[in-house]
């Protein structure tokens, strides 16, 4: 991405989008129990906070993969 504002802009807009998506995916799937779901919906939101670099956001995304 670096040197390429219009790639920067692709992955940001997505991140955007499936933050609040994949927030809820793993609100429901505590709230119903699904480990599978949780182990997925963390895994995928993992993915999209790495594309900015490790963050705590990615520690705590990485723990509830784990916990699914």
């Amino acid at each position: 991405m670096k040197g390429n504002p219009k790639l920067l802009k692709v992955v940001v807009d997505a991140a955007l989008k499936e933050y609040p998506e994949l927030l809820e995916k793993i609100r429901e799937a505590i709230d119903t129990g699904s480990a599978t779901e949780l182990r997925l919906s963390a895994h995928t939101l993992k993915g999209v906070v790495r594309y900015f670099g490790t963050s705590r956001a990615d520690e705590l995304a990485f723990e509830l993969e784990m916990m699914g």
